[in-house]
Formats: structure tokens, C-alpha cells, sequence
């Protein structure tokens, strides 16, 4: 046989499932990357509503992004196939973004009524992110710190 009727090798099981793995990982990676970068403006939303300050439309469009945002997300991740060894933080992170998805629509709503803008802040006073903004951050540091 020469070049011409040579068929190309066929990759064996055990290297399919490696390639999956590997594509799992990066996309649980872009997912969560994705994720952290919207944390600032949604922490900063949820503040702005739990002080009951008037919003300005900039605020209503950027909660508005932000639950198209979360909502994507949260589809791309419940859907992605994952490695066995990320099932459990693939888990967290649909957990986690769930979680951002129903904060940032409560307070929207909850910033329309008087009295309903009080207590929706996640993360603690300060600079400090809260605990949901800082086990996003570790899911996806973790998941860097795998892939290296």
C-alpha cells in the first residue's frame, strides 16, 4: 500500500477519553472564567439594591446582562460533559451560578418595592468578597491549578 491507500490509524479508547477529559476541563475552565469576571458588577449590584439607592437604568441594564449571563452560563455548565474527577465541582459551580442567577433577579425585583431591597447583599462589608463570590473563585482556582 502505498501513501495513497494507507488508512489513517484509528486512535485508541483510552486516547478518545483523554481528549474528552482534556476538552471537559478547558470548557469547565472557560465557564468558570467566565463566571468570576461577572462577580464585581453583580456584587456591586447586590450592594447598590440591599442599600435601597435609587437605580439608574444603568443598573437595570447591567442586572439585566448579568442574569442573561448567568443564565447561559448556568445551561453551558449543567450540559457540559465533565471528566469523573471534576462531576463534584462541576456540581458546585451549577450551584453556585444558580445561585448569582436568583440573587441578581430577587434584587432587581426587590429594588422596585420600598421596603423589599433590605438583606440581598451576599458578600460581607468591606472590600471582602462573601462566601459565594470566594467558592467561585477556589472552584475555578482549583480547576487552574489541575489543568497545570
Amino acid at each position: 500500500m502505498g501513501w495513497f491507500g494507507a488508512r489513517r490509524a484509528q486512535p485508541r479508547p483510552e486516547a478518545v477519553l483523554r481528549e474528552d477529559d482534556a476538552l471537559g476541563r478547558i470548557g469547565l475552565l472557560a465557564v468558570l472564567e467566565e463566571a468570576v469576571a461577572h462577580l464585581d458588577r453583580a456584587e456591586d449590584l447586590l450592594e447598590r439594591c440591599s442599600r435601597g439607592a435609587p437605580l439608574r437604568a444603568s443598573d437595570a441594564r447591567t442586572g439585566l446582562a448579568l442574569r442573561v449571563s448567568f443564565t447561559q452560563l448556568s445551561r453551558w455548565i449543567e450540559t457540559m460533559p465533565c471528566p469523573d474527577d471534576q462531576l463534584l465541582l462541576r456540581d458546585q459551580a451549577a450551584c453556585l451560578l444558580r445561585y448569582y442567577l436568583l440573587m441578581v433577579a430577587t434584587a432587581l425585583d426587590a429594588a422596585f418595592v420600598p421596603a423589599g431591597g433590605r438583606h440581598i447583599a451576599i458578600r460581607a462589608r468591606g472590600p471582602e468578597r462573601g462566601t459565594p463570590a470566594m467558592s467561585l473563585v477556589a472552584l475555578r482556582d482549583e480547576l487552574r491549578d489541575s489543568a497545570a
